[in-house]
Protein backbone atom coordinates (compact mmCIF):
# COMPACT_ATOMS: atom_id res chain seq x y z
CA UNK A 1 0.00 0.00 0.00
CA UNK A 2 2.69 2.44 1.02
CA UNK A 3 4.28 1.74 -2.59
CA UNK A 4 0.84 2.40 -4.42
CA UNK A 5 0.74 5.96 -2.26
CA UNK A 6 4.11 6.51 -3.05
CA UNK A 7 3.10 6.41 -7.10
CA UNK A 8 0.58 8.36 -6.32
CA UNK A 9 2.33 10.96 -4.72
CA UNK A 10 4.51 11.28 -7.87
CA UNK A 11 2.24 11.27 -10.32
CA UNK A 12 0.13 14.14 -8.15
CA UNK A 13 4.02 15.75 -8.08
CA UNK A 14 4.02 15.46 -11.86
CA UNK A 15 0.56 16.87 -12.69
CA UNK A 16 1.22 19.42 -10.54
CA UNK A 17 4.35 20.52 -12.35
CA UNK A 18 2.60 20.66 -15.80
CA UNK A 19 -0.20 22.39 -14.11
CA UNK A 20 2.21 24.98 -13.14
CA UNK A 21 3.51 25.41 -16.76
CA UNK A 22 0.06 25.77 -18.09
CA UNK A 23 -0.88 28.52 -15.36
CA UNK A 24 1.27 31.40 -16.83
CA UNK A 25 0.51 33.57 -19.42
CA UNK A 26 1.91 32.81 -22.93
CA UNK A 27 4.47 35.28 -23.99
CA UNK A 28 3.47 37.30 -27.03
CA UNK A 29 6.49 36.87 -29.77
CA UNK A 30 8.05 39.56 -30.92
CA UNK A 31 6.87 40.38 -34.37
CA UNK A 32 9.44 42.36 -37.06
CA UNK A 33 8.48 43.68 -40.15
CA UNK A 34 11.19 44.27 -42.26
CA UNK A 35 10.47 46.39 -45.22
CA UNK A 36 10.18 45.23 -48.91
CA UNK A 37 11.96 48.73 -50.57
CA UNK A 38 13.56 51.53 -48.48
CA UNK A 39 12.64 54.60 -50.19
CA UNK A 40 14.67 57.71 -49.53
CA UNK A 41 13.81 60.73 -50.58
CA UNK A 42 16.73 62.70 -50.23
CA UNK A 43 18.98 61.94 -52.87
CA UNK A 44 19.62 60.43 -56.62
CA UNK A 45 18.45 56.57 -55.81
CA UNK A 46 14.73 57.38 -55.72
CA UNK A 47 14.52 56.46 -59.11
CA UNK A 48 15.99 52.99 -58.65
CA UNK A 49 13.77 52.36 -55.72
CA UNK A 50 10.77 53.23 -57.91
CA UNK A 51 12.52 50.79 -60.45
CA UNK A 52 12.85 47.92 -57.49
CA UNK A 53 9.43 48.67 -56.80
CA UNK A 54 8.39 48.19 -60.80
CA UNK A 55 10.15 44.83 -60.48
CA UNK A 56 8.20 43.70 -57.43
CA UNK A 57 4.75 44.73 -58.87
CA UNK A 58 5.98 42.66 -62.35
CA UNK A 59 7.06 39.58 -60.27
CA UNK A 60 3.39 39.46 -58.45
CA UNK A 61 1.52 40.34 -61.97
CA UNK A 62 0.07 43.50 -60.94
CA UNK A 63 1.28 44.74 -64.43
CA UNK A 64 -0.95 48.41 -63.83
CA UNK A 65 1.30 48.91 -60.31
CA UNK A 66 4.44 48.14 -62.53
CA UNK A 67 3.91 50.58 -65.27
CA UNK A 68 3.00 53.26 -63.05
CA UNK A 69 6.29 52.72 -61.00
CA UNK A 70 8.65 52.43 -63.97
CA UNK A 71 7.13 55.23 -66.07
CA UNK A 72 7.79 57.26 -62.24
CA UNK A 73 11.14 55.96 -62.27
CA UNK A 74 11.74 56.70 -65.98
CA UNK A 75 10.44 60.70 -65.11
CA UNK A 76 13.00 60.91 -62.58
CA UNK A 77 16.00 59.80 -64.49
CA UNK A 78 14.94 59.29 -68.36
CA UNK A 79 18.83 58.23 -69.41
CA UNK A 80 18.51 54.60 -66.92
CA UNK A 81 18.61 51.87 -68.85
CA UNK A 82 16.97 49.33 -66.51
CA UNK A 83 13.47 50.72 -66.18
CA UNK A 84 13.14 51.16 -69.91
CA UNK A 85 14.20 47.88 -70.95
CA UNK A 86 11.91 46.99 -67.58
CA UNK A 87 9.06 48.97 -69.11
CA UNK A 88 9.72 47.37 -72.58
CA UNK A 89 9.04 43.37 -71.47
CA UNK A 90 6.31 45.00 -69.40
CA UNK A 91 4.44 46.10 -73.16
CA UNK A 92 5.70 42.87 -74.80
CA UNK A 93 4.05 40.84 -71.87
CA UNK A 94 0.95 42.85 -72.76
CA UNK A 95 0.66 42.41 -76.52
CA UNK A 96 2.11 45.43 -77.20
CA UNK A 97 5.25 44.52 -78.99
CA UNK A 98 5.11 47.10 -81.42
CA UNK A 99 5.59 49.33 -78.86
CA UNK A 100 8.11 47.27 -77.00
CA UNK A 101 10.30 46.99 -79.96
CA UNK A 102 10.44 50.52 -80.98
CA UNK A 103 11.40 51.01 -77.17
CA UNK A 104 14.07 48.55 -77.43
CA UNK A 105 15.21 50.06 -80.60
CA UNK A 106 16.00 53.45 -79.01
CA UNK A 107 17.59 51.62 -76.15
CA UNK A 108 19.92 49.62 -78.48
CA UNK A 109 20.78 52.82 -79.92
CA UNK A 110 21.26 54.81 -76.81
CA UNK A 111 23.22 51.68 -74.72
CA UNK A 112 25.13 50.32 -77.84
CA UNK A 113 27.62 48.27 -75.26
CA UNK A 114 24.54 46.35 -73.34
CA UNK A 115 23.70 43.02 -74.44
CA UNK A 116 19.74 42.45 -72.34
CA UNK A 117 18.06 44.88 -74.48
CA UNK A 118 19.90 43.55 -77.63
CA UNK A 119 18.66 40.29 -76.75
CA UNK A 120 15.18 41.11 -76.16
CA UNK A 121 14.71 42.85 -79.27
CA UNK A 122 15.95 39.92 -80.53
CA UNK A 123 14.07 37.84 -79.37
CA UNK A 124 10.98 40.04 -80.18
CA UNK A 125 11.91 39.86 -83.98
CA UNK A 126 12.29 36.09 -83.91
CA UNK A 127 8.66 36.20 -82.48
CA UNK A 128 7.57 38.22 -85.51
CA UNK A 129 9.30 35.59 -87.98
CA UNK A 130 11.81 38.84 -88.55
CA UNK A 131 14.65 36.08 -88.48
CA UNK A 132 17.47 37.98 -90.28
CA UNK A 133 16.91 41.02 -87.53
CA UNK A 134 16.97 38.16 -84.26
CA UNK A 135 19.83 36.53 -85.65
CA UNK A 136 21.85 40.22 -85.71
CA UNK A 137 21.00 41.41 -82.47
CA UNK A 138 21.60 38.08 -80.10
CA UNK A 139 24.99 37.43 -82.33
CA UNK A 140 25.49 41.10 -81.60
CA UNK A 141 25.07 40.84 -77.70
CA UNK A 142 26.61 37.47 -77.40
CA UNK A 143 30.05 39.31 -78.76
CA UNK A 144 29.28 42.02 -75.97
CA UNK A 145 28.62 39.35 -73.67
CA UNK A 146 29.80 35.93 -74.88
CA UNK A 147 28.41 34.20 -71.34
CA UNK A 148 24.89 35.51 -71.69
CA UNK A 149 22.85 32.33 -71.19
CA UNK A 150 19.28 33.93 -72.44
CA UNK A 151 20.96 35.29 -75.87
CA UNK A 152 22.47 32.03 -76.55
CA UNK A 153 19.40 30.21 -76.10
CA UNK A 154 17.54 32.78 -78.08
CA UNK A 155 19.81 32.47 -81.03
CA UNK A 156 19.70 28.57 -80.56
CA UNK A 157 15.55 28.56 -81.51
CA UNK A 158 16.77 30.15 -85.08
CA UNK A 159 18.79 27.11 -86.03
CA UNK A 160 20.44 24.41 -83.98
CA UNK A 161 24.27 24.82 -83.73
CA UNK A 162 24.29 28.50 -84.89
CA UNK A 163 24.38 29.17 -81.19
CA UNK A 164 27.91 27.72 -80.68
CA UNK A 165 29.72 29.47 -83.70
CA UNK A 166 28.04 32.80 -82.85
CA UNK A 167 30.20 33.55 -80.00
Amino acid sequence: MAAVAMCRQFVLLGIAALLAGCGSAPVAPRWTVAPLVRVDHAGGDEAAALYRIGRYHQQRGEPALAAEAFARSIALQPDQLDARNAQAVLLASQGRADDAITLLEQLVAAFPNEAQPMNNLGYLYYLQGRRQGARTMLAEALRIDPLHAQARANLARLAPGVAATAA
